[in-house]
């Protein structure tokens, strides 16, 4: 999937086996739900959207049939969580809690899941079907986890409090802000004998001759008492409102466990040192996240569609081959996560860095190329390609060829 979602590189000992087995993955990647419409990368945020905004995601394995360009085969299927509500009238069941069935041992045997959701036919008596574990996954966050837990919790149940709070502030400084700009002046005193009272009564009340309420650009307002004339200062909601959303902000951003900057788009307040620092913390979350969708949805789904390949002869074996898998069925689903990469965020540094950790044998190839979003073999192939073409070229060209550079030593400080 590249940059735009988890890829999968197979990572069995046979090179030509795993090139086979990649071009059918790429045919395979446009259409993995059942209705053979959604790639890949789209199942993976819609897992992840879900994961976050209800603390839990139902990944269901189906069968899906023949359609269009895409033959039957494996699925991947995200039932939207209003099709497990916590309560209704098959969760009576004594083996049944909030949608999850369970075994005489306690363990998760099936999920019940609704036929359709609940609110496209609130008149008719609603259908459920039987979810085996074996083809479907149930991932929520095990961090905050309790023992005996069957559901999750939204991710952002910690900050609500917060982000209402905010809110409401927010709403208030504006509405000030708002009143202050559309009041200019207010006569205390007499409402007859303001200065405004005879050209402009209709401002006071309506034809009826109740008072207005609605607050207008330019609106002359008067009130019972000594006749003064005050002139309204609209500088509002003041000089501590960026400051008392910035704290708020600050609160919901530690809930989350991501940084400020990140949440608010707000570097004002931030070195260069201190936004490099924050942003390498927060891929350190977002990689964990990553590392889930690979577990519980793409590698679940790779799994069964080699086995699939396989069975259906779309993946040719040879009788050594096939031998070797039916004797050991994980060799040929051996597979390992494209993630994607991220930028550098000081080229410079980060360059330096991973050179000095590469010297030093605390760090690989290989995962220096993924930490970039790239698979090292591939890197390796396109710059010997690179080499070779420049051979070719200055041979048929008649120049002589490039001498490699001389490695220079570093200086030591004396």
């Amino acid at each position: 999937c590249g940059q735009d979602g988890i890829g999968v590189v197979p990572a069995t000992d046979d090179e030509d086996l795993n090139t086979r087995l990649l071009g059918l993955f790429w045919r395979a990647v446009c259409s993995v739900d059942i209705s053979r419409g959604m790639h890949l990368a789209e199942s993976q945020r819609l897992f992840v959207s879900e994961l976050f905004r209800y603390g839990e995601s139902l990944v269901h394995f189906p069968t899906a049939t023949a359609y269009k360009d895409s033959p039957a085969g494996p699925a991947v299927e995200i039932v939207d969580t209003d099709r497990m509500p916590v309560a209704g009238w098959f969760q009576k069941q004594n083996n049944v809690r909030q949608c999850v069935e369970l075994d005489g041992f306690g363990r998760v045997a099936a999920y019940h899941v609704l036929k359709e959701h609940p609110r496209d036919n609130v008149f008719a008596t609603p259908e459920t079907v039987r979810v085996p574990v074996a083809d479907a996954n149930l991932v929520f966050r095990s961090d905050r986890r309790r023992p005996g837990q069957l559901r999750g919790v939204p991710w952002t149940v910690t900050v609500m409090s917060p982000v209402r709070m905010q809110e409401g502030f927010t709403n208030a400084g504006m509405d000030q802000a708002e009143m202050a700009a559309c009041f200019g002046a207010f006569w205390t005193g007499d409402p007859n004998s303001s200065p405004v009272a005879s050209a402009s009564k209709s401002l006071f009340t309506d034809p009826d001759g109740n008072p207005l309420t609605r607050v207008e650009p330019g609106m002359f307002g008067v009130v019972n008492g000594k006749g003064q004339l005050t002139v309204t200062n609209s500088n509002l909601p003041g000089p501590n409102f960026q400051q008392a959303i910035m704290v708020m902000l600050r609160l919901v951003a530690a809930g989350l466990g991501i940084s400020y900057a990140s949440l608010a788009r707000d570097y004002s307040q931030a070195t260069f040192s201190a936004t490099r620092a924050e942003v390498l913390e927060d891929r350190r979350g977002y990689r964990a996240i990553q590392h889930m969708v690979w577990e519980k949805h793409t590698l679940p789904w790779w799994r069964r569609m080699v086995r699939h390949w396989a069975a259906t002869g779309q993946l040719e074996l040879t009788a050594e081959q096939r031998a070797r898998w039916l004797s050991d069925p994980g060799w040929l689903e051996q597979a390992d996560a494209a993630y994607p990469g991220w930028d550098w965020v000081n080229p410079q540094q980060d360059a330096t860095a991973a050179q000095i950790e590469l010297d030093a044998g605390v760090l690989d190839p290989f995962t220096a190329c993924s930490v970039r979003g790239l698979h090292y073999p591939d890197v390796l192939r396109q710059r010997l390609k690179a080499e070779k073409l420049e051979l070719d070229m200055r041979a048929e060209m008649g120049l002589p060829a490039k001498s490699a550079p001389t490695p220079t030593r570093p200086t030591r400080p004396n």
